[in-house]
């Protein structure tokens, strides 16, 4: 994505953004909304709400799974809010369970003048504490959302889930490749 801001127009690279054939990305967080070169149409958008730009996205090839939060976030949740969180993080039982328990606590009970209080040293910040400022159900659906990519985490497996025409992402993506540097 950085490389491609560098090649817009204005850009100190945009004399070379003609030389730019393929983008593959695998779970991007940059994904705009709507179907994809493959031919696929996953719901939401790239949970960093920063999308590829225009001029790139007729030859950018998103691979989507199923239940990859990067790629799909929706306005039903609250995932945009916490990508800083989750780009620092890795993905581990033990993150899984901050997570839950920072959501749980902060926003859920914490956050709406419950016992539980806080997790550590992490806070909820002053426009989402409080029940006039908490979308209660953008954080259950947040909850959900969460939990159901910490069980199955697919942003991990483009490489063996065959989910693209019988073929894994990584597969496929050699296949694009091979048909500009194939000669004729």
């Amino acid at each position: 994505m950085r490389l491609m801001m560098l090649m817009t127009d204005g850009g100190p690279l945009a004399h070379r953004a003609d030389d730019l054939q393929r983008v593959i990305t695998f779970g991007s967080p940059c994904r705009p909304p709507g179907r994809t070169l493959l031919g696929n149409n996953p719901q939401g958008a790239g949970i960093s709400g920063d999308y590829t730009p225009q001029q790139f996205r007729d030859r950018t090839f998103d691979f989507v799974l199923d239940g990859d939060t990067y790629p799909t976030t929706t306005d039903d949740t609250l995932l945009e809010q916490f990508y800083d969180l989750l780009v620092l993080a890795e993905l581990s039982v033990p993150f899984a369970v901050a997570v839950l328990q920072f959501l749980q606590s902060n926003i859920l009970f914490g956050g709406l003048g419950g016992p539980l209080g806080n997790v550590g040293r992490l806070t909820v910040p002053t426009t989402l504490s409080g029940f006039g400022g908490v979308d209660f159900g953008k954080a259950v659906r947040t909850m959900q959302v969460v939990s159901e990519f910490l069980i199955r985490n697919p942003h991990v497996h483009y490489h063996d889930w065959p989910d693209f025409d019988g073929h894994t992402a990584v597969e496929r993506a050699k296949q694009l490749l091979r048909d500009i540097t194939s000669p004729e």
